[in-house]
C-alpha cells in the first residue's frame, strides 16, 4: 500500500516501532516527491526543509525506546494525521509534472493551478515539531512513586539528557528551567496545527504526576500517564496502568468549525 493513499497508518500498526516507521515513510515520501516537482513552488520547499527538522525529531524517538511516552506517542500520531495528506497532494502532483514533461518536453514546469494544493507557509509543521518536542523533553523528566501514594516529577533529571536529545530539542531546553520552578509538565490531549484543527483542545499544561483519583475528570486522569512510557505505567499500575496508558496516548478526533 503506498503511503499516500490512506490514513490507516495508525489504526493498523501492531507495535510502536511501526508507527514511527510510518511516520518518517510518510516524511521521506514528501521529500521524494519535493524533489521530482522541483522548485516550482516556493511553499513546497519550505515546506521540505521543516519536514526534514521534524523528521530529526521523529527519529530521535525511533532511536531512544525510553521517549515512548503516552504524549510522544500521542503526538508520532498527529504528526502522521498532519503529514500524509500533504504527502498524498505532493505525490499527485509529481503525476501531473510527468503528464506535462510529456506533452511539452523536459522542461516543462507543473501548471500552476497547482500550486494552492500546498499551504503558503510551513508553519503547521513548525508547530508539529513543537508539540513533539516539548513531548519529548517531558519524557526526560524522572518518575518516582506509587500508585497509592502518588507520583511525583524530579525535573533534575531533564539536564542529564544525551547530547543527541539536546541536539534535536535546540531551544525548547529553555522549558527546563520551567520544569526546575514548577512541578508541573505538559499535558492534556496536544495540539494537531492543522488549519482545521486550531480549534482542538490542548497544548495545556497539565500536573504530571498526582496519582489516580477516580473521581477527577479523564483528562486529568490522562496526564498521570502523559510522561512515561507503557512499561512504566505496567509496572506502576498493572493492567489499570496499561489501560490509561493506553487512553492517554489516543489521538483525539479533529473537532469541525462551524
Amino acid at each position: 500500500m503506498n503511503s499516500w493513499q490512506s490514513g490507516h497508518f495508525i489504526g493498523r500498526v501492531k507495535s510502536h516501532d511501526e508507527l514511527i516507521e510510518n511516520a518518517r515513510k510518510l516524511i521521506q515520501d514528501f521529500q521524494n516527491a519535493r524533489s521530482e516537482i522541483g522548485d516550482d513552488f516556493p511553499s513546497l520547499v519550505e515546506t521540505a526543509i521543516e519536514l526534514e527538522e521534524l523528521d530529526k525529531s521523529v527519529a530521535l524517538v525511533q532511536q531512544e525506546e525510553s521517549l515512548r511516552t503516552a504524549a510522544v506517542i500521542r503526538e508520532i500520531k498527529g504528526t502522521i494525521r498532519s503529514v500524509h495528506y500533504q504527502s498524498w497532494e505532493a505525490v499527485r502532483v509529481v503525476g501531473k509534472k510527468k503528464k506535462a514533461v510529456e506533452k511539452n518536453g523536459p522542461d516543462a514546469m507543473v501548471p500552476k493551478r497547482y500550486i494552492h494544493s500546498f499551504r503558503p507557509m510551513p508553519k503547521w509543521v513548525i508547530r508539529t515539531k513543537d508539540n513533539l518536542d516539548n513531548a519529548i523533553l517531558c519524557a526526560q523528566v524522572g518518575i518516582i512513586g506509587n500508585e497509592k501514594d502518588g507520583f511525583s516529577i524530579r525535573p533534575d533529571k531533564v539536564f542529564e539528557m544525551n547530547e543527541k536529545a539536546k541536539d534535536v530539542l535546540g531551544i525548547h531546553m529553555v522549558l527546563a528551567l520551567r520544569l526546575w520552578d514548577e512541578p508541573t509538565c505538559i499535558g492534556g490531549q496536544g495540539t494537531y496545527p492543522d488549519d482545521e484543527s486550531k480549534g482542538e483542545g490542548a497544548g495545556q499544561h497539565g500536573t504530571a504526576v498526582e496519582g489516580i483519583d477516580d473521581e477527577k475528570h479523564d483528562a486529568e486522569e490522562n496526564s498521570v500517564y502523559d510522561n512515561i512510557t507503557l512499561d512504566q505505567a505496567r509496572a506502576m499500575a498493572g493492567e489499570v496502568g496499561v489501560q490509561g496508558w493506553t487512553e492517554a496516548a489516543r489521538l483525539q478526533p479533529r473537532r469541525i468549525k462551524r
